[in-house]
């Protein structure tokens, strides 16, 4: 019993992980155009560079995740939506400057692969 006592008073104590993980719902808007048929969003990611932000964008949903690192501290933006109607996934344009993520989707046609039956 004494031998594990002295065993674990000099084992070395294990390191703590040095950094603080934190998950962070951003700030954002969408709006809908009525003119062309899309819907525009703005994310707000302060303090993330533009190579650690990834966009994934399906026909239902899209999924954002951006990284900022402050000294041991890293902050994890997650984001995800529902679409309101289906979308053209090979519409989508983005752009990101100064942490602020615009990108719009355009609704797709739903009549776009109909078959035109003749009377």
């Amino acid at each position: 019993m004494s031998e594990s006592i002295t065993k674990k008073k000099d084992e070395k104590p294990k390191e703590e992980n040095p950094e603080s993980i934190y998950r962070i719902r951003p700030f954002y808007e969408m709006h809908f155009n009525r003119d062309d048929g899309s819907y525009d969003y703005e994310v707000h990611l302060a303090g993330v560079p533009k190579e650690n932000v990834e966009l994934k964008v399906l026909p239902e949903f899209f999924v954002l995740r951006a990284k900022r690192t402050e000294g041991k501290s890293v902050g994890i933006y997650t984001l995800t939506r529902y679409f309101l109607n289906e979308i053209d996934p090979e519409t989508v344009k983005a752009e990101f400057n100064d942490g602020l993520l615009k990108f719009s989707v355009n609704i797709k046609d739903p009549l776009k692969d109909a078959y035109t039956i003749k009377l």
